[in-house]
């Protein structure tokens, strides 16, 4: 039978069981094992829990960055929340971004520079 009891030109197939406890299928999912360990950790060394808890660290510390940037472009962008953003919004909100990640960068690569200055000391 077809959506709202219309006819179907395919035939039609049989009813599925779902009430099976069989979870087979689900076992080989990355994110799951067999014994319900959450998110792919069973089975794992010491390092390769080290390295997803660096990974969720870095994903966490993204999500900051996104949250505070969008603050920051909503503060200074947005004067009346609408259903729409304002043209001269959305060059703001662009103007605003490309400040702070430019700025980010900028102090990223000096950093950078300024450990491998103090490295090269030691070293000396």
């Amino acid at each position: 039978m077809g959506w709202f009891g219309g006819g179907s030109s395919t035939p039609e197939e049989a009813p599925r069981d779902f009430s099976s406890s069989d979870d087979s299928a689900f076992a080989s999912s990355p994110m799951q094992t067999s014994q319900g360990q959450a998110m792919g950790t069973a089975g794992m060394g010491s390092t390769g829990i080290e390295q997803f808890a660096m990974e969720q660290q870095q994903r966490m510390a993204i999500q900051k960055v996104v949250s505070k940037l969008t603050q920051i472009a909503f503060d200074k962008c947005i004067s009346t929340p609408d259903s729409s953003l304002s043209s001269s919004e959305v060059s703001c909100i662009h103007a605003v971004t490309g400040k702070y990640l430019d700025g980010s960068e900028f102090v990223v690569k000096r950093l950078q520079r300024a450990q491998g200055n103090g490295r090269d000391q030691l070293l000396s």
